[in-house]
């Protein structure tokens, strides 16, 4: 139960809607992105931009982007990911995908965070 309503069996996109986020044992990593173009895609759950605006390239489009992008950036420092955020994700080693899909989570804002494997006390997330 999240918020009051039963979660069993929903979908992951469908958990996701409802602000829950979670990461996984594997990780839906867009793997010809980079590091930083992964943590993009991530927000367009949450489309800020309409399809006009995006299709016209609108004043508005380019600021939503531009603070997509300052937003990615931020949270590949706070997971420890901004020294690598040109790399493409499949040239990452295990670990850093796995800190990648934290990142990609946080990008969809969730309200509740559900990771697939405990993190020690000190442990930078």
């Amino acid at each position: 139960m999240v918020n009051g309503e039963d979660i069993t069996g929903k979908k992951p996109h469908k958990a996701a809607e409802r602000g829950i986020g979670r990461t996984f044992q594997l990780n839906p990593l867009f793997h010809d992105f980079t590091v930083v173009q992964n943590v993009v895609a991530s927000f367009h759950l949450h489309p800020s931009s309409s399809l006009i605006d995006t299709y016209l390239n609108t004043a508005i489009y380019r600021r939503n982007e531009a603070r997509i992008l300052e937003q990615s950036l931020e949270i590949l420092q706070l997971v420890g990911l901004d020294k690598v955020k040109d790399e493409l994700a499949k040239n990452l080693p295990h670990g850093y995908q796995k800190m990648l899909g934290v990142a990609r989570t946080l990008a969809t804002r969730p309200q509740l965070l559900l990771l697939d494997e405990p993190f020690k006390q000190g442990e930078k997330l």
